[in-house]
Formats: C-alpha cells, sequence, structure tokens
C-alpha cells in the first residue's frame, strides 16, 4: 500500500504545484498525510482514499459511524493533521468544521508509518486559541496533551466486525485483494504490526 500512497502523493504534489493556495508546509507533506489518513482509515475499518483530487477533500478524510441517543447511526467527517513533530493539533483558522472530529498523528521517516495520537470535535477545536506557527498562517490549536485519547474515540464508533477475541474491531486487514478480499477484523491487543 505505501507504494500507492508514495504514487499518489507524488502525483497530488504535481497537480497543486501551481494551484494558487498551495503552500507546502514542509517536505514531502503530501506524502506524510496520505500516510496519516492510512492509519485513520484503518482505524476506522476502511481504507484510505487514494482518488484524484484536485481540489482536497474538504477537510473530510474518512466517515466514523455514532450512535445517537434515539440508537439510529450517524456519519461524521474525521480529519486527521499529520506531522513529524506533533506538538498541536492545528488546524487553519476559518477552515474548522464544527460538526467534524480531528485527530493528530505523528509521522515517523525511517519506518514511514503514522501513529494516530489523540483527538478532538471541531467544536471544541473551533473556541480555541490561533496562534501563527512560523508559517503566515494563524490556526487554532490544541496541545497534544490536551487532547482525548483514541481509545475513547474507538468507544464511541460503530465498527462493523470483532476480533477473534469478541473484542470491537478496530483494524482491518484484507486477505486478497482490498476490493474483493475477505476483511479480518481486530481489537488493539491484537492488531497486526
Amino acid at each position: 500500500m505505501t507504494d500507492d500512497i508514495r504514487r499518489e502523493a507524488d502525483a497530488r504534489h504535481l497537480r497543486h504545484v501551481e494551484h494558487p493556495t498551495h503552500r507546502p508546509l514542509s517536505d514531502d507533506y503530501e506524502f506524510v498525510g496520505l500516510c496519516g489518513e492510512d492509519a485513520l482509515a484503518a482505524f476506522v475499518g476502511g481504507v484510505v482514499d487514494l482518488t484524484p483530487r484536485s481540489n482536497g477533500d474538504d477537510g473530510k478524510d474518512v466517515t466514523g459511524y455514532f450512535r445517537d441517543g434515539a440508537g439510529a447511526t450517524i456519519a461524521v467527517p474525521i480529519d486527521v493533521k499529520t506531522f513529524r513533530k506533533p506538538f498541536n493539533l492545528i488546524v487553519e483558522q476559518g477552515k474548522v468544521r464544527r460538526a467534524a472530529i480531528y485527530v493528530l498523528a505523528s509521522f515517523d521517516d525511517q519506518s514511514q508509518i503514522a501513529k494516530l495520537l489523540g483527538w478532538e470535535w471541531g467544536s471544541v477545536l473551533a473556541a480555541q486559541p490561533m496562534k501563527d506557527f512560523g508559517k503566515g498562517v494563524v490556526n487554532h490549536f490544541i496541545p497534544k496533551e490536551r487532547l482525548r485519547p483514541m481509545s475513547d474515540l474507538a468507544e464511541r464508533l460503530v465498527f462493523h466486525g470483532k476480533c477473534a477475541c469478541g473484542a470491537p474491531g478496530l483494524y482491518v486487514r484484507f486477505e486478497g485483494s482490498v476490493k474483493t478480499g475477505k476483511r479480518i477484523w481486530s481489537c488493539h491487543e491484537h492488531r497486526p504490526r
């Protein structure tokens, strides 16, 4: 999958070079971001969306499903922000979606793996202080230490499978192709490493 992510990251970079809103904030940022999206997709039991988009994903990397008070399943957009040095969850001023969930992830260059660190509701993030972190972009931010744990998000999500131990499936892998293969679910303790 990393090769597919690399190809799409390179293609997105080339598509956006001449775009008026193109602001590369770090080296290889498209690849770093897609690796975070891949980790988030695996967390919710899906597959990273590598669809070419010239105008971005509108702040929705995956959709999470939750039960409301009446027991109905509702869809909530989830957006991951991935950084090599993830000190804060940051979202640009004016772009926070109050009904969305935002996740902070770290990226390790050596392993090329993103790790999900914590999350918060967009409505909470929108009420946080703002700061320019040195790139000329003002962002709402929450320090990493103040984020909700990913285990809390896992407990709220409606999953579509169970681990062999009987716990809710938090991670999924495929036997065969992603589109036609069998989904194998695992809990956090029994996830593939």
